[in-house]
């Protein structure tokens, strides 16, 4: 009778209080709300859970990343100055580098959006996601500035670690972005299948 008292009062009294956060874990939970927004592509939500995030601590990267991120797709300028803060506090990570070359190319810097990539695959940590990202749009810049050799190495790259998470599964639009280099190398049979797998 006693050990089952025992066992029970724990469970009755355990939502009687939560613990407190953390500072670190109040931001990264405003982090993963401003990234559950991104994905939804609500970026003024996104923008407002990352600035909570960087009231609760200033110092962190991956606040000023999830910022630049929605300022980004905001085309707020500011997203820059973010990317660049997070190089700062984190100057090992390769998300500000890739957040800066979406910037560039979406403002036609071809070859200063390829520099920005090569250096967030040079560096050691980048979100898995953020890889397969770098190499579709570096494969574009290199369409953009006629280099249909490096833009096809990036479109292998980023296929071979599709493949690698998905099994056989590609994303369609490294095949779409191959069959426009095809095409412009006048391989239409190649495009052709390219785009049948679309």
């Amino acid at each position: 009778g006693l050990a089952f008292l025992i066992l029970t009062l724990p469970l009755a009294g355990a939502h009687a209080f939560k613990i407190p956060l953390t500072t670190g874990q109040r931001a990264q939970k405003l982090v993963e709300q401003g990234y559950e927004r991104i994905i939804r592509g609500d970026y003024a939500g996104a923008l407002s859970f990352c600035e909570e995030a960087l009231k609760v601590r200033s110092d962190w990267a991956p606040a000023y990343i999830c910022r630049s991120e929605a300022r980004l797709w905001l085309r707020d300028p500011l997203s820059d100055r973010d990317a660049r803060q997070a190089m700062r506090f984190d100057p090992d990570s390769g998300d500000p580098h890739r957040l800066l070359g979406l910037w560039e190319y979406e403002g036609g810097r071809y070859q200063a959006a390829i520099q920005n990539f090569n250096r967030a695959l040079d560096l050691a940590k980048l979100k898995p996601e953020g890889v397969t990202e770098v190499y579709y749009y570096r494969a574009r810049a290199n369409i953009k500035i006629g280099d249909l050799k490096a833009a096809q190495s990036d479109i292998d790259h980023g296929l071979g670690i599709l493949r690698g998470i998905n099994g056989s599964y590609g994303d369609w639009s490294f095949y779409s972005l191959r069959a426009e280099v095809r095409r412009r190398r006048e391989d239409y049979e190649g495009a052709d299948a390219d785009e049948r797998s679309v």
